[in-house]
């Protein structure tokens, strides 16, 4: 069979997901522009890519992931033969073990992945044909591969291009049991997991789960691919809704079953390393730094210094590295920080004299600290009325001013901000000021519905329609009920056309 195409109509992704479902064997030729990459596929699952790119070596991925010294590299280099495979060379030089190359050229042939699956260009050719066992060949299911390859993207906006204009909706397909079930899924990914409940809009997932939105996409993107999620649009969502509850409630049970049986696996003493990351993980929200140490009021510096090292010996990011504590970086880097913060206040004389006042309640400095917010957020509103004054009398430099103290003092009010963004934009000379203020508070407060309408309008007025439209296609995902937005969209689409 020859399967060939655009990859700019058919993109990388879905072409990967065909071969795989129709368990193809045959080479994947990929071309764009002087580049080309090679996947070969065996019954359905990728045993290998070429890449000819120079920057695409096995030697420098090594070296990038920290699993190999660059010194040692260079070293042994001048010793590689042509033909040799460069993995066994490795490894007859003592430069890497057997099982340390194994599993990283695993994680070498998801890192190749991640250079072609968004390519916007290029054509594709597909050869069938059937391979005996090559050496150069790995051992991983396609699906594992796909998710491998995922956590390492970066970039939610190409992620979030590939759910398509309308495909918004994600449920479990009719029969994913087997594929999950063999899933290497990590904790937190298991968890977003739990999240798919019946039919769910990816921008609720992404609500759920508002502090690991990149993971989120990076998951989905990864099931859509393997098969275990179907994205649809408003009308197929209704159709499914009833057969995906039925189908989540049991998978549910899979990803709790298969996490509990993970976890379990995990030598004793990993799992008491877990736990204890995990108790202080729950520490640092209470910001007592006593508590967090395990020590009392009364502990000598040198009692604080001695648990700031044990602690750190085992919770510092560098050891996430280690077996069973990778899923826990992001909590040990949080961690880390704040056991460093608590160590420079309670090591320094003066920084712990003024903490002590707090903990012993004898100067609420925390009180003043939230009386003086609140007072600031006072005068940023009787400011804020004042300017709506100035601004109805048409004075709007004396708006302008009072505006912009307002915003000083009150940074999270978006009733203040798009008045100060709205009254900026009446001078040409301010409007890159005020679409740049708007931008980053946005960013903070993507649900803000008014905020996008207005910065669809500013890049209007810059003769910028597509970013405009896609500002206005933003609110109608947040809000679908928004008939502003609605009529917005449907004169930029009219001006689309006559332009």
């Amino acid at each position: 069979m020859l399967m060939l195409g655009s990859v700019a109509l058919k993109p990388i992704p879905f072409v990967l997901k065909e071969i795989h479902q129709d368990l193809k064997s045959g080479e994947l030729i990929l071309k764009k522009g002087n580049e080309q990459r090679i996947i070969y596929f065996k019954e359905g699952n990728i045993a290998h890519i070429s890449s000819f790119h120079s920057t695409e070596k096995l030697g420098l991925f090594l070296v990038k992931e920290n699993i190999i010294n660059e010194e040692k590299l260079k070293e042994v280099i001048n010793f590689y033969k042509e033909g040799q495979l460069f993995g066994e060379f490795l490894v007859s030089m003592n430069v890497i073990d057997k099982n340390t190359l194994e599993e990283n050229l695993k994680n070498y042939h998801a890192y190749l992945l991640t250079k072609i699956l968004f390519w916007e260009d290029g054509a594709f050719i597909f050869n069938e044909k059937f391979f005996e066992k090559d050496k150069r060949f790995i051992d991983i299911s396609f699906a594992n591969l796909i998710l491998k390859a995922s956590r390492f993207l970066n970039d939610e906006n190409t992620l979030r291009k590939f759910f398509g204009e309308d495909k918004h909706f994600l449920c479990f397909s009719p029969n994913p049991v087997n594929l999950l079930q063999n899933l290497s899924l990590e904790p937190e990914e298991f968890y977003i997991l739990s999240r798919i409940k019946g039919v769910i809009s990816l921008q609720e997932l992404l609500s759920i789960c508002s502090n690991i939105r990149i993971k989120v996409l990076r998951l989905t993107f990864a099931l859509l691919i393997s098969g275990v999620l179907e994205a649809l649009n408003r009308e197929e969502a209704l159709e499914r809704q009833m057969e995906a509850e039925r189908i989540s409630t049991s998978l549910l049970n899979i990803a709790i079953e298969a996490k509990e049986e993970y976890e379990e696996s995990l030598p004793e003493r990993i799992r008491q390393k877990r736990d204890f990351i995990k108790s202080l993980k729950e520490k640092i929200k209470e910001v007592d730094y006593y508590k967090l140490f395990n020590l009392s009021p009364g502990a000598t510096i040198q009692d604080i210094y001695q648990r700031y090292l044990e602690y750190m010996r085992i919770v510092h990011p560098d050891n996430s590295f280690q077996e069973g504590l990778k899923d826990l970086r992001e909590d040990m880097l949080e961690i880390s920080s704040a056991l460093l913060k608590a160590y420079q206040i309670l090591s320094n004389p003066h920084s712990r004299a003024n903490y002590d006042l707090i903990y012993k309640g004898e100067k609420s400095l925390l009180k003043e600290d939230l009386q003086r917010k609140m007072l600031q957020k006072d005068i940023a509103q009787k400011n804020f009325e004042k300017a709506k004054e100035y601004m109805a009398a048409e004075d709007y430099h004396s708006a302008l001013k009072l505006l912009e103290e307002a915003y000083r003092f009150d940074p999270d009010n978006s009733e203040i901000l798009l008045s100060l963004v709205n009254l900026e934009t009446k001078n040409p000379n301010w409007i890159k000021r005020a679409s740049d203020r708007l931008i980053a508070h946005l960013e903070n407060n993507p649900e803000l519905e008014e905020g996008w309408l207005v910065l669809s309008t500013i890049y209007l007025s810059r003769g910028m329609v597509q970013k405009a439209k896609a500002c206005v296609q933003k609110v109608i995902e947040l809000n679908k009920d928004n008939e502003r937005a609605k009529r917005v969209l449907e004169e930029l689409e009219k001006k689309e056309k006559k332009g």
